[in-house]
């Protein structure tokens, strides 16, 4: 199977792409209405958490503030599964978690999706391109250094409401792929300007 063109490999991966596309919208916009939604109900439910800690294997506590309770924390799940009213503070942080993770998704498969269709017009080396695949270099940098400055923040509440209860200590975890991801996608969006430049000018000399 050729690589470029219409009936190409990635006329297929542009297909896989734009369905992953569209999946995440649809399932974004859905827990985002599912989430909001919430805001306005009375009582309880449950919520469950990723953390990262230093303590022994399972630690529980029936309550550890006003308004929380059932307090259950994983260390082989890195879970934290516990019982709140329906606070502006604890949905904030679920939405916000929600929307770094699917927005940066979103994004760049988008970006993925536009550079494959040029792929499949045979035309890889544009200027377009060039720009396309920058723009998801620096998104995964961005999302790198606000996941972190989020982190702080979510390690910081988790401390102060759940830590000396549970007898724990959350730590912050920083995955530095996404930034080592994001500096090696951006030296192929400058190996595509370089194409994209030397393609117009073998245009030119034609």
């Amino acid at each position: 199977m050729k690589s470029l063109g219409v009936h190409s490999l990635s006329s297929v991966l542009r297909i896989i792409v734009s369905v992953c596309f569209y999946a995440q919208a649809a399932f974004f916009v859905v827990l985002l209405l599912i989430i909001t939604g919430q805001l306005w109900l009375q009582g309880e439910r449950q919520y469950t958490w990723p953390v990262a800690f230093t303590a022994p294997a399972v630690q529980k506590a029936e309550k550890v503030s006003q308004g929380i309770s059932a307090v259950s924390l994983k260390a082989t799940e890195g879970q934290l599964s516990f019982n709140g009213k329906n606070h502006w503070q604890l949905e904030l942080f679920t939405m916000l978690g929600i929307a770094l993770v699917f927005g940066t998704s979103l994004f760049v498969t988008l970006q993925l999706k536009r550079i494959l269709s040029s792929f499949v017009r045979d035309k890889p080396f544009l200027s377009q391109n060039a720009g396309r695949i920058k723009a998801i270099g620096i998104a995964l940098l961005l999302y790198s250094v606000v996941s972190a400055f989020f982190g702080w923040f979510y390690v910081h509440f988790l401390n102060t409401r759940f830590a000396a209860e549970l007898n724990v200590h959350f730590t912050l975890h920083w995955d530095f792929v996404f930034l080592l991801m994001g500096l090696l996608v951006l030296v192929i969006g400058e190996i595509f300007r370089i194409g994209a430049q030397l393609q117009e000018e073998k245009a030119l000399t034609i």
